[in-house]
């Protein structure tokens, strides 16, 4: 049986490892977000250079 700090040291560990793991979702999604941006501005300038 595992005490109740220990418990409360796993939940811990837990609660930081899902933390980062929806940091790291986070700043894929931004990256993705960054690129698409970066597209649709080009395509704008495109667009506005054959004007």
């Amino acid at each position: 049986m595992k005490t109740k700090s220990q418990n409360a040291k796993t939940n811990i560990e837990i609660s930081v490892k899902i933390g980062i793991y929806l940091s790291e979702i986070y700043n894929y999604i931004e990256n993705i977000f960054q690129k698409l941006v970066e597209k649709l501005n080009r395509i704008n300038n495109f667009k506005k250079c054959k004007k």
